[in-house]
């Protein structure tokens, strides 16, 4: 069968005082070919779309294939487009090949795809294989077979890139897919390499699905759909010298879930330009909002969640504040001395060091047995935080006392909370009371810092309720030790942080008159 679209323009034109309609143009938007059978191919499908005077991509055409081979179990689905935009030629070309059985070792290649494109670029999110029998084609202007958006750009020349999906002989154990990408500058900027690129998706334990979504980084970003999967997305940006890569893991393997996001497992983050580092596995979480930290949950039927493990780790400059502690062990602690213990100088938000912090929870749900009704819950976690101040670094209220060693200097805290309960259910004049044997919640906070000088503080706080409100109460205290330090002094971990991080378009880049700027700050705009 065969489709399309057309357009006749006219124009009205004014003939002696009376106003006619009269042809001025006639366009092609779209013609489009499915079901198609001849020798040597069970079925072609495609189409090419036209456009003219976009904002962003000027004038040209677009097509897009999908062909099922005979007597051959292969797909092959391809993409082109070509442009010009203010004065500009540009184009992208991207094809895959599925259903290949291509021994390398204990690898099988079950794909080979492979592309190339002229004076575009590509935005910073990876993305996955798409489907290679039945599925639809990205068919937006710019959108490649994995879903990347290409837009044009004089700046840059030749674009290159490889695709392979593999697995194991037990796919089940092991499937995935990656690309290698290189884009190259003009001759206009000096030629050499622009940017280079590994990305792609693996899933474990379950089927081949070798047009699985990856997409690292993207909001509201979801698992692959298999058991455990995981995502990455590798970027080196020559012009700039920076080094940019993520890693994300789901897991949904019955009673383990990953406690993130979607089931997120985990998610790792490296940057490594000129002047500024770091290595962030999980993020501190601060009580509200997503919770970001690496971590699993273990659910047994009919009991529930029973055990969740949560962990974060970050290296280098420009980390994340410690987080406070938990709310429910500040109240259980009792005064509002406990509270103070979190707030950090504006030094220590953010530094050149390593911040680390783990939390594990066993509990969280009530049991009965005959006529016993129980519930058991418990948690510790800590938090440890080690900065560089700088040597030169002092305490202004102690005599002017070096702080830490060589400017070094750590401060950390960990928690504890307990929470139990014991009952009877008994049927009293015909309905079911519940009585109340022992409710108690204990928690305990310290907070440290050290050495040189060294500061503690802490807090112990409990509830009770014995036999249904008998006895019952809250019990609390809380120490000090040493003095904390008035850093003075300090190197500023800001020094090498500049107040823009990113600019769109960027420099010297040519855009149409539609295209929207963003700017990205390293610091919160109209905050003090």
């Amino acid at each position: 069968t065969a489709s399309g679209g057309i357009k006749i323009i006219g124009e009205l034109k004014d003939f002696n005082g009376r106003q006619r309609w009269v042809y001025k143009d006639f366009e092609v938007d779209k013609i489009c070919l499915s079901g198609i059978s001849f020798p040597g191919v069970d079925d072609l499908s495609g189409c090419i779309n036209f456009f003219k005077d976009n904002s962003t991509y000027g004038s040209g055409f677009r097509g897009q294939v999908h062909v099922k081979f005979e007597n051959f179990n292969a797909d092959l689905t391809a993409v082109a487009q070509f442009g010009r935009v203010g004065g500009s030629k540009y184009f992208f070309v991207d094809a895959l090949v599925c259903g290949l059985s291509l021994q390398m070792g204990p690898i099988t290649v079950k794909g080979l795809g492979g592309g190339v494109y002229h004076r575009m670029t590509r935005d910073s999110i990876g993305a996955g294989l798409p489907v290679c029998t039945g599925g639809a084609i990205p068919d937006s202007i710019g959108t490649s077979i994995s879903g990347i958006h290409y837009t044009p750009d004089a700046n840059k020349g030749l674009g290159l890139k490889l695709t392979i999906a593999m697995a194991l002989p037990n796919e089940k154990a092991f499937n995935g897919n990656v690309t290698f990408e290189m884009l190259f500058n003009s001759s206009s900027e000096g030629g050499g390499i622009s940017d280079a690129w590994i990305y792609g998706n693996a899933r474990f334990m379950d089927a081949m699905n070798i047009h699985a979504p990856c997409g690292v980084g993207s909001p509201g970003q979801k698992p692959n759909g298999s058991a455990m999967s995981a995502n990455v997305d590798l970027h080196m940006d020559f012009n700039k010298k920076h080094f940019h890569g993520q890693l994300e893991v789901y897991l949904d393997a019955g009673f383990l879930k990953g406690s993130g996001p979607g089931n997120q497992l985990g998610f790792a983050e490296v940057s490594i330009k000129p002047g500024d580092w770091y290595i962030k596995i999980g993020k501190p979480f601060y009580g509200f909002g997503e919770d970001n930290r690496v971590g699993m949950d273990i659910n047994v039927p009919v009991i529930g969640n029973i055990a969740g493990f949560r962990a974060y780790l970050q290296i280098g400059k420009n980390l994340d504040p410690m987080p406070p502690l938990p709310a429910h062990i500040l109240q259980l602690t009792g005064a509002t001395d406990v509270s103070s213990l979190n707030q950090r100088s504006d030094l220590t938000g953010t530094g050149d060091g390593f911040i680390f912090g783990s939390e594990i929870n066993l509990g969280s749900k009530d049991y009965t047995f005959a006529i016993f009704k129980a519930s058991l819950a418990a948690e510790l976690g800590f938090d440890i935080s080690v900065l560089d101040y700088g040597s030169g670094a002092t305490c202004t209220n102690l005599g002017g006392q070096q702080l830490g060693i060589n400017g070094w200097y750590a401060q950390g805290q960990v928690w504890a909370g307990l929470d139990v309960a014991l009952g009877i259910r008994v049927k009293v004049f015909g309905g079911t009371k519940e009585f109340t044997i022992l409710d108690m919640a204990a928690a305990m906070a310290l907070q440290a810092k050290l050495p040189n000088p060294f500061w503690a503080q802490g807090a112990v706080g409990a509830d009770y309720n014995l036999l249904g409100g008998l006895v019952k109460g809250h019990c609390d205290f809380q120490f000090t030790i040493g003095e904390i330090c008035e850093i003075a002094n300090a190197g500023n971990p800001y020094e090498n942080v500049g107040i823009i991080q990113l600019t769109n378009p960027t420099e010297n880049q040519e855009v149409g008159t539609g295209k929207k700027p963003k700017i990205n700050f390293n610091f919160p705009i109209g905050e003090p």
